[in-house]
């Protein structure tokens, strides 16, 4: 097994017989650190073909330390939401705390770092005295100004239950392509959740349609090969879901004139390539070709996809991790997919995400990087 696109494949399927008799060191250590061994231990639970001793043994301590990590998780969200009780307008679960719980067969297969939540801006007062009550302090490398304008507040961490907590005031920042897009619109947010809860009834999530936009915007924005995978298997449950349902109509409704649809598109595009996933709806399939990523420009999305965020590949000089993102975030920009192809060099030797971007030094620091590893 020299990628996880089985396990994908698995996921999908629901199949409990995947063979990782033949998985690497170097596939298995990258699925540990991107949280996905849980789900590898999951899905060949019912295979006949074990791998060697020590594999095992790291997928055991993996599934025991997601158990452990959710349940902790979960128990200070829980601990949270007690304590504010019913004084909010809605507080909404976001990312891993509400997609694991909702959409995977279990919630400790869906590992998260911090606990993510939106809430009015009203609130904000409410449930900052609670955090600071309940022991949490925040912290953070940035400045208190950097956070002014920022969509979520300073993180907030308990050193004695370990748990980080980010409270968003919306989900996307400033500089996101599909920040206008009215879908991301803040009252249009909170119209399209639903509830997460049967017994708390201020306790909502987004709705699955909304949501599954939220994890492609998000996926292809934060340019992250060891999340990559993991919010991969998202976008297959929140598939499988809307299949379920037949509710690509109202996906398509949402998505019409948006900067978001060529990243939610090129994610369903490339688990379609690959057979993981279908979609029960001609008219959806007419749209995925729609969109403003050519054939040439998906060719290297799909390759960087396969090459980072599936088969785990460490990144070589030329090609380092900062390079390959800046080719990523160029070509999934919402302009002309040829300008987007020619913008490469020019972002590799300017990086638009430098604010000293222009200045000689770095130009000249970045030509020596380039020749030195020709």
């Amino acid at each position: 097994m020299k990628s996880l696109l089985p396990l994908l494949m698995a996921i999908s399927k629901e199949k409990l017989n995947l063979d990782i008799s033949a998985i690497d060191n170097e596939l298995i250590d990258f699925s540990i650190s991107a949280g996905i061994a849980p789900y590898l231990k999951y899905c060949s639970q019912e295979s006949d073909k074990t791998p060697n001793k020590d594999i095992s043994t790291k997928l055991v301590s993996s599934e025991l330390s997601a158990k452990f990590i959710t349940r902790s998780m979960y128990n200070s969200l829980r601990l949270v939401l007690n304590h504010l009780q019913k004084d909010t307008e809605g507080i909404v679960l976001l990312k891993g705390i509400a997609v694991g719980k909702s959409y995977y067969p279990r919630d400790w297969l869906r590992l998260m770092g911090d606990i993510d939540l939106l809430v009015h801006s009203s609130d904000i007062p409410k449930i900052k005295t609670t955090l600071f009550k309940l022991g949490y302090k925040q912290i953070s490398h940035n400045p208190a100004e950097f956070y002014e304008s920022h969509h979520h507040l300073m993180p907030f961490y308990n050193a004695r239950l370990d748990t980080w907590i980010e409270v968003h005031t919306n989900l996307l920042t400033d500089a996101s392509l599909a920040k206008n897009d009215t879908l991301f619109n803040i009252d249009n947010i909170y119209s399209n959740t639903i509830p997460a809860s049967e017994q708390i009834s201020y306790e909502k999530q987004l709705s699955t349609d909304m949501q599954l936009i939220y994890t492609c915007v998000h996926w292809a924005e934060d340019y992250s090969s060891y999340k990559g995978c993991l919010q991969l298997i998202d976008i297959i449950h929140l598939v499988k879901c809307i299949n379920d349902k037949s509710d690509w109509p109202s996906l398509s409704e949402k998505l019409k004139a948006t900067k978001s649809a060529s990243i939610v598109y090129l994610a369903i595009s490339y688990l379609i390539k690959h057979n993981i996933i279908e979609i029960n709806s001609i008219q959806f399939e007419k749209d995925l070709k729609k969109n403003n990523i050519s054939i040439l420009n998906r060719y290297i999305l799909f390759t960087i996809i396969d090459t980072y965020f599936i088969k785990g590949k460490c990144y070589g000089s030329i090609f380092s991790e900062n390079n390959v993102k800046i080719i990523w975030k160029t070509l999934i920009q919402p302009r002309n997919s040829f300008i987007n192809l020619l913008n490469i060099p020019w972002n590799i030797l300017f990086p638009p995400d430098n604010k000293q971007r222009f200045s000689f030094e770095l130009l000249i620091i970045r030509i020596k990087q380039v020749l030195k590893n020709k």
